[in-house]
């Protein structure tokens, strides 16, 4: 007994060792292992397209094991996973994201990876959709277009018709001590906005175009009159000081240099700030003049939701 035994053993190792392929419902195995799911495959030869799409794949190729499902891969395919479905689709992990910096909920996570995170959550910068891991973040990936091309602010005051820009002797390195400049949205009608969020992950261009009232110098000659505009990335309530706080980061920055006339006057200039960041990050602009002597001082006006030339505004679109 022990010996017919030992006998099947060898037969069926040497099987193996020869055909090198197993084949589960088909006598036509065309791999390491294939299932055919119906089990309608032919005994012999070519398998028909139609007949592949209930059959699961595994065989050696290109240097790799490669899986076809629904399919059977080529023997000389690169593709180390083909679906071969036409009226299936795949279907990624279902995972809910703390954050985009999360490497608790998928522990460990390796550049390349691909979840579809199910949190809506704009605060932690998230929104349900697919996510890719890379650069020590997961970034989510662009399933539709931003929702405007191009969108509009007005200039906001709460008071009054425009804005009074803080003065200091440093204004041109102390974003800090500025003035925050606040928007208007003609779409929604909303006001008081202290920040842009950003709708989609990505770099943006912030054009401005100011309109101002500028008061009289006190000289017959003209005279330069100085603005410094800044682009900050982050929450921007915090108080004046001469440093940002952590967390705040400049984006950009830019000077407005115009002539201040001997008369009170109305001046208009146009400039543009970029910023970068994560879908959901608040970019605040702020302004300050300097106090140097022979100086002046130019204030943006505000005309909120008028559509109206004497107005400041701002468009922005991302890149």
């Amino acid at each position: 007994m022990k010996i017919k035994i030992i006998s099947l053993l060898i037969a069926a190792i040497s099987i193996l060792h020869l055909h090198a392929q197993v084949g589960i419902k088909t006598e036509n195995p065309k791999g390491a292992l294939h299932i055919d799911g119906k089990g309608d495959n032919p005994q012999n030869g070519v398998i028909p397209d139609t007949q592949k799409k209930d059959d699961l794949s595994v065989h050696y190729s290109s240097g790799s094991m490669n899986i076809g499902i629904g399919t059977i891969p080529e023997d000389n395919s690169a593709a180390q996973l083909e679906l071969g479905g036409t009226a299936s689709a795949f279907l990624p992990n279902r995972v809910a994201l703390t954050g985009i910096s999360d490497i608790v909920t998928v522990s460990n996570p390796e550049d390349g990876m691909i979840v579809y995170n199910t949190t809506n959550n704009a605060g932690a910068g998230l929104a349900a959709g697919l996510y890719t891991f890379y650069n020590n973040k997961w970034n989510e990936i662009l399933t539709k277009e931003v929702a405007s091309v191009i969108e509009r602010r007005d200039l906001w005051v709460a008071s009054g018709n425009r804005v009074q820009p803080v003065t200091n002797s440093r204004a041109h390195e102390r974003p800090a001590r500025s003035t925050i400049l606040l928007w208007a949205d003609p779409a929604t009608g909303s006001t008081n906005q202290p920040f842009i969020t950003l709708p989609e992950t990505g770099s943006y261009v912030f054009s401005f175009r100011f309109y101002m009232d500028q008061s009289a110098n006190a000289s017959s000659n003209r005279y330069r009159s100085l603005l410094y505009l800044w682009a900050l990335k982050g929450n921007n309530n915090f108080a004046s000081a001469d440093n940002l706080p952590s967390g705040i980061t400049v984006e950009d920055g830019a000077e407005i240099n115009m002539i201040a006339y001997s008369s009170s006057s109305q001046l208009t200039a146009t400039l543009t700030l970029t910023a970068s960041g994560n879908k959901g990050d608040k970019i605040s602009f702020r302004i300050g003049a300097t106090t140097t002597s022979g100086i002046y001082t130019g204030y943006p006006r505000a005309a909120a939701l008028q559509m109206v030339p004497s107005r400041t505004s701002l468009l922005f679109w991302k890149l």
